[in-house]
């Protein structure tokens, strides 16, 4: 959302139309689940970051990391998922490090909770069109007054089953039968 925030500020149209999904995230204050169901909260990137941060690296391998996070309590799915995370070190390839920036994903997490762009999202620049994807099983309240909100200035709310917060690791089939009809393919033209 920020960065069409920022397309937006260009002018008042794009020269070209520019699609945005936003996975299971809503444009103002972060709420959560207070129902006691623990599972809701399980794999939760308020909890993940952190525990990220903590593990050591280098390491010996990916199972090293996926162990330590289900130990944690975060999901098979989801600890599996973040060792993809993992590459070879320059100085010896049998152990592995981020490829990502821990400081930074922490950083943007915390910018996540603290802005909202209701008022972005009340009057986009023309030429953006954004489609929010909400989760089933998200740890994440999505409020009705929200969903209408959103509807009401003209995006559209998908929902996807069988699915947490995290849902490209939950369901990727679901998630991309949801995004693919605004794919859109350049065809390179053979001369005849």
């Amino acid at each position: 959302m920020s960065m069409a925030d920022q397309f937006g500020r260009i002018g008042p149209r794009l020269p070209r139309a520019v699609q945005v999904w936003v996975l299971d995230a809503l444009p103002g204050a972060l709420r959560e689940h207070h129902s006691g169901n623990l599972r809701l909260r399980q794999d939760h990137p308020a909890d993940l970051i952190p525990r990220l941060q903590e593990f050591p690296v280098p390491t010996e391998g990916r199972a090293t990391l996926q162990a330590y996070l289900v130990q944690s309590g975060f999901s098979e799915r989801v600890a599996s998922w973040v060792t993809s995370n993992l590459k070879p070190t320059q100085e010896d390839p049998r152990k592995l490090s981020w490829t990502i920036d821990m400081k930074g994903i922490s950083e943007m997490y915390a910018s996540y909770e603290a802005l909202s762009y209701w008022p972005f999202l009340s009057a986009p620049t023309q030429g953006i069109r954004v489609d929010f994807v909400r989760a089933e099983n998200s740890s994440y309240v999505w409020p009705m007054d929200d969903i209408e909100r959103l509807k009401a200035y003209g995006h559209r709310v998908h929902h996807l089953p069988q699915a947490g917060h995290w849902l490209h690791a939950d369901n990727p089939d679901g998630l991309l039968e949801i995004l693919a009809p605004t794919f859109t393919y350049a065809r390179a033209s053979t001369p005849t």
